[in-house]
């Protein structure tokens, strides 16, 4: 399926170690920089998108598609081209949401900034209006993802709006330093800010276990979907 895991620990997030009345934990881990930059756009771009999503509706839709037609609680026979159908056109808007970031997927591993449980979904898209208290994703100046709250906002005009982020765990570093390469911003423009989160924190075990549900009530449209 298609997700962002969500960034634990950079350089940007061991620079604001040291600063004052910050501690000085992890400050010898190494970041990935234009790496994790490049291997986002690679992820997201369409040229990659499209030609996967065409694929796997050949698979799908295709003659020799046997292997996905399995009989399951909610029927058989004639139902599983329906069934079939229906997993496909939700597999494809999802991924139509993905490529074109309406919808964004974040897995979180663990707590750097946020008290969101690790192992956890959360889901964001881009129609909510930004307000101080939403919480945020958003792109650091070092191509990774972050999940943040927004303390403030600033509307220089009606298109060039800025928010200012932090974390909720107590001490956690203050995100000016992931709006720039030196820590000179105030302000993040918030035309980096990929959306604000509507679901979560979902726990990944009731994720796998609404899956295993549904593929037990209709494995083709389970597997059409995917």
């Amino acid at each position: 399926g298609n997700g962002d895991l969500a960034a634990t620990m950079t350089q940007a997030e061991e620079q604001a170690a040291n600063l004052p009345g910050a501690s000085d934990e992890s400050a010898d881990a190494e970041a990935p920089g234009s790496f994790a930059s490049a291997a986002g756009s690679f992820r997201e771009s369409v040229c990659v998108q499209g030609p996967a999503w065409l694929a796997a509706s050949l698979a799908v839709l295709g003659p020799e598609n046997d292997w996905i037609l399995h009989s399951g609680v909610l029927g058989s026979g004639e139902a599983l081209n329906r069934e079939l159908l229906v997993g496909w056109a939700a597999g494809s808007l999802m991924t139509l949401a993905w490529a074109t970031g309406c919808v964004q997927l974040v897995f979180t591993v663990e707590q750097v900034a946020m008290a969101f449980p690790s192992w956890s979904v959360l889901v964001f898209c881009k129609f909510l209006k930004l307000s101080a208290g939403r919480v945020v994703l958003f792109d650091g100046w070092d191509g990774r993802s972050y999940v943040r709250r927004i303390s403030r906002i600033r509307e220089a005009s009606p298109t060039e709006v800025f928010v200012q982020t932090r974390g909720d765990l107590p001490g956690a570093p203050h995100d000016r330093i992931l709006y720039s390469e030196d820590g000179s911003a105030d302000w993040l423009d918030a035309k980096l800010v990929r959306g604000t989160m509507v679901l979560g924190p979902v726990n990944l075990k009731v994720v796998i276990a609404c899956f295993m549900a549904a593929a037990a009530l209709s494995p083709t449209f389970a597997l059409a979907s995917v």
